[in-house]
């Protein structure tokens, strides 16, 4: 079964150290997208490597609903305590599905 999941990301481990949880990692395939609830989240892009912040109600990964097989084209990690909401495409495609069956 393909879950969706509300998901939390502490910045500190148990020994209260400094811990990084990676959300998408350039070059590496992903199956879902992700929508940032609370707290923010630390993108690194471009040959660059440029670094920028999203906050509440942001959106990464959408082109994994439009695509084959999505590679993310950046890294992203959670820069602060934050929440958010992990979208299978196997769990958005079932509910475009199931909204069809009820028209």
């Amino acid at each position: 079964m393909d879950l969706s999941t509300l998901q939390e990301y502490e910045t500190e481990d148990l020994n209260g150290e400094a811990s990084h949880r990676t959300l998408y990692e350039k070059g590496k395939a992903a199956d879902f997208l992700t929508i940032v609830l609370q707290g923010k989240v630390q993108v690194t892009s471009g040959s660059d490597r440029f670094i920028s912040e999203l906050g509440p109600f942001s959106v990464m990964g959408l082109k994994v609903l439009s695509e084959d097989t999505y590679i993310s084209d950046f890294t992203a990690v959670a820069a602060e305590s934050c929440q958010i909401l992990k979208i299978k495409k196997g769990s958005y495609v079932s509910a475009l599905k199931a909204t069809e069956i009820s028209k």
